[in-house]
């Protein structure tokens, strides 16, 4: 009777979830200004990316402006733009101004923008990358000299150089990430690692959409999951993606303390292929892959991804009684 009640309380658990993301996830396409702002940031952070790259193809980027262009052409008319939609503006005129584009693309940006006035959230500056230089603009030790020092300069790197990755370094950066909390202590998460074999990362890679451009130059690669025998209840069905990336944050963190740069790499794959890299690396069924992290050196010259941040505002928001 036990098994039964739990059975049944696990069933109405995935069917409480199903129904609040069949009704509101972002599957579905929206005019919503909220929905709206989370497409607008997917599709221009392509571009943010295509800039950071040190050699990108002649072509970059531009599947992604065409994609971005039609996403302006199809907002309803009088809606006020969000802060997302006001950035991608930004970046979409300064991968115009920085890359060698067809000048039909060209021209149809620039009538896009001559469509839209709008106020930018961020600084007239904003480039939608970062360049920056390693030893000028922070410098590597045991200790920074303020938080702000230690989380502003911590970015996705994809610019590693050809350095090949100290197993000491990444022991103690996993190490490190080991004192993350979880719900009571259990440590449900395993990192597994792939170090300075170049034809293994690329084959695992291939299983993993989002790093064309820079997955041939991970020289470490990681997998982080988190086992699902460590919990019992359908109350904790979410706990596993919880613990799992708390430790997988932890771990970027750590890696950044130990002077080697990372890129989280999302793993929202379907079964098939799920399943199909969890039999070729033997990754047991248990355990619910988090995500991958690309792990190297930084370059003495490097772009990141600028990634606006909206006003602390829309994310501290004081709680209060109805």
């Amino acid at each position: 009777m036990t098994t039964f009640k739990s059975s049944l309380r696990i069933l109405y658990g995935f069917y409480y979830d199903f129904n609040r993301f069949f009704r509101y996830g972002g599957w579905k396409k929206s005019t919503n200004l909220k929905y709206r702002e989370y497409l607008a940031v997917r599709i221009y952070h392509k571009l943010e990316k295509c800039m950071s790259f040190s050699d990108r193809r002649v072509d970059a980027g531009q599947n992604a402006a065409h994609e971005l262009i039609k996403f302006y052409e199809s907002k309803p008319k009088n809606q006020e733009l969000g802060f997302h939609e006001s950035i991608g503006l930004t970046v979409l005129t300064n991968y115009r101004d920085q890359s060698d584009i067809p000048l039909a693309l060209s021209h149809k940006i620039q009538l896009l923008l001559d469509a839209f006035t709008y106020d930018s959230h961020e600084p007239t500056d904003y480039k939608g990358y970062i360049e920056s230089a390693k030893k000028s603009n922070f410098s590597f030790s045991t200790s920074f000299e303020s938080a702000e020092s230690f989380f502003n300069t911590r970015h996705s790197l994809r610019s590693f150089t050809n350095q090949k990755v100290d197993i000491n370094d990444l022991s103690r950066a996993i190490n490190l990430a080991r004192t993350t909390p979880s719900v009571c202590n259990r440590q449900s998460w395993k990192c597994y690692y792939i170090i300075n074999d170049r034809q293994l990362i690329d084959y695992a890679l291939e299983f993993q959409s989002g790093n064309r451009g820079f997955g041939h130059r991970i020289p470490c690669l990681l997998i982080i999951t988190s086992d699902l025998l460590a919990f019992h209840d359908s109350s904790e069905r979410y706990q596993n993606w919880i613990d799992g990336g708390m430790f997988s944050m932890n771990l970027l963190l750590a890696i950044h303390s130990v002077n080697l740069g990372a890129c989280p790499l999302n793993w929202s794959r379907g079964p098939g292929r799920d399943s199909a890299f969890r039999n070729k690396f033997k990754i047991p069924i248990n355990e619910n892959i988090i995500m991958m992290i690309g792990v190297g050196h930084y370059p003495e010259k490097y772009r990141v991804c600028e990634s606006a941040r909206k006003p602390l505002s829309e994310t501290m928001i004081e709680l209060k009684k109805k």
